[in-house]
This record gives C-alpha cells, structure tokens and sequence, in this order.
C-alpha cells in the first residue's frame, strides 16, 4: 500500500513538472510572437516604400479620434479634410508635395515630382483590378487613398459636429471602397512611382515638345524607363503629342492618358490630326480636364493653349456660353 502511495505522489510530482514545463514554453512562444509583431511594427516604415509610411500614417490618423473633419482646422490643428489628411500623410513620410493645398491643385503639383497620373478612362467605377495600395483617388472636390482590398482611409466630412475631433469614427476613417461618392465618380489615381534604389530626375525639357508620329509599337508606361509600369501599347502610325522629353524619353498624352514613351519609337512630324472641338489641351479627347481649363481661364487663373478650340459659338472670344456648350457636348459623349 505504501509503496503504491509512493508510485502516485511520483506521478503528481512528474505532471506538475511536466505542467509548469509547458507553460514555460507557452510563454516563451507568446512572448516569441509579440516580439514578431512588435519588430515588423517598428520595421515597417524602414523596411517599405515611402508610400508604406505614408499609409501607416493615415490609418493610425484615422483611428485617432482627436483628430476630425474640418475645412476651417484643416492642418492637424487638430482636424483634416480630403487634400490636407492626403498631403499631410505624404509629408509625413518625406514625400515631397510641391505647393499642393486643395485637390484643385492635388494633381499638378504631385505629377510634377514623383507621382503619375493613370485617368480611369473607360474602366467601370466599381472595378479595382487597376488599383493599387497607395493609390491616391481623386475625383472634383475629393480624394481618398486606397489600400487594397477595396478599402480606402479618407477624411470623409463633419457629419454636422461642430466640436473639433471625431465625433463619431467615421470623420476621419477605414471604409469600403467607395465609388459613387457626392462629388462625383472618380477621375483616376495618383501613382507613386519612386525608385527606392536611385532618385528619378527627370530632366525633360519642352524643346522637344510637339506632334510625333509612333513609327512602331511602343510601350505606353508610367515614368521613365522600361523598369515602369506598362499602361498599354500605342500602335505604330499613331500621331501623339510630346509635352516635353529629354532626348530618350518623352512625355506623352495619348487619348487622354498622360504617360512616357522612348523616344527610339516616336518621330517628330509636321501631321497635325484632327482636333476634336473643346479639347484645348490637344491630347485629342474632349474630357473634364479641358472643362477645368476653360473654367479657371474665365475665373483669370491659367492659360488657355488652344483657344480656338474651346470657341464652340464661333463669335471669336470665350465665354460662359462656350463652357455650357462645352459641358454639353461632354455629356452627350458620355
């Protein structure tokens, strides 16, 4: 009998071991785990694109309910709206953004450092094979940030709270994609194309600038270099417009897109296609681009390229009645 008492209290003891040896080791795994989850936190801006900062930046804004939605405390102060979150997500990161202020502006002054602008042209608004974590949507009078998934993080609007903050986490926030918004349907995106190895210069000038005849077919991509994203394929014969190039590589507007091209494939020529009534910035389609450039001229800001063009009553100036017609022959090609 005793010896039997014995044999169990040796078993306790032994399962007790064996008990405190596995939580032991439960602990050091959890413990294993957290530091997994902590070091790729802390590496994920080192380890990533800018754009990668940028986003973490947003999210971690977003779910920061002292920050809101204002156009009045717009530059953190402690709110945001659309463009200044988009900006300021940007700068934190070190991405320059030129004099941007407002998505009027947006466009111009980020695809003049290191973003390009790919339009949405024909693609159906709820299709986001094309899009990419990062990119910046931009429609007239809103932009959001999409990251993947069909999820976007934007600064929304005040939902009718006066006080500072986000009064009820949907101000500033992580949605769905979201693609029949109140200012409109989306334009297109904004692309961040830095090269992390090297930084993109572009010394392009506007000597170049003019029509140039595709003598074969060329990849239509994203920035310079054939390490860029490939847009489509302009085929040979094509008449394109040159805005500007540095001897081996051109910007080009081709049926409303604005992209690059090598210059081994393009030939200057003295072919001017036909133009298309309204389209004054001669990228031979008649889209909102040209309604915007209309409409800040007889607002006194900006120059009007091809005024000609943008006289649809033919009485030799330019008026409101030019970009109501303007308008409508946009909605009636729509």
């Amino acid at each position: 009998m005793k010896g039997l008492l014995k044999f169990f209290r040796i078993i306790a003891k032994f399962s007790n071991i064996c008990s405190k040896i596995k939580i032991i080791m439960f602990a050091v795994l959890l413990a294993a785990c957290l530091f997994c989850l902590v070091m790729a936190e802390i590496q994920a801006c080192a380890l990533s694109e800018e754009m990668e900062c940028a986003l973490q930046w947003a999210i971690q804004t977003a779910n920061d309910d002292s920050h809101g939605y204002s156009q009045v405390n717009r530059w953190g102060n402690p709110d945001y709206d659309c463009s200044s979150f988009v900006i300021c997500a940007l700068r934190s990161a070190g991405i320059p953004t030129l004099d941007a202020d407002t998505t009027r502006n947006l466009k111009a002054n980020l695809t003049a450092g290191n973003f390009t602008w790919i339009p949405r042209g024909s693609r159906a608004l709820s299709d986001t094979d094309w899009l990419e974590r990062g990119d910046i949507l931009l429609s007239n009078g809103h932009t959001e940030i999409y990251l993947g998934n069909r999820k976007t993080v934007a600064a929304h609007q005040n939902y009718g709270y006066s006080k500072s903050g986000d009064q009820n986490g949907k101000e500033i926030s992580v949605g769905n994609y979201w693609y029949d918004n109140k200012y409109g349907n989306w334009q297109g995106v904004l692309r961040y194309y830095h090269n992390s190895d090297s930084e993109i210069t572009d010394t392009c000038t506007e000597e170049y600038a003019g029509y140039y005849e595709v003598v074969s077919d060329v990849n239509f991509r994203t920035g310079h270099g054939t390490g860029s994203s490939i847009l489509g394929v302009i085929p040979a014969g094509t008449v394109v417009t040159v805005t500007k190039a540095d001897g081996s590589w051109a910007h080009v507007d081709y049926q409303g897109q604005e992209g690059f091209c090598s210059m081994k494939l393009l030939q200057k020529t003295d072919k001017i296609p036909e133009l298309i009534p309204g389209d004054v910035n001669l990228d031979f389609v008649l889209d909102t681009k040209d309604l915007l450039i209309v409409q800040d001229w007889l607002l006194g800001i900006g120059s009007l390229p091809l005024w000609q063009n943008a006289d649809l009553d033919q009485d030799g100036k330019i008026t409101i009645f030019d970009l109501t017609a303007m308008k409508q022959l946009l909605l009636s090609e729509s």
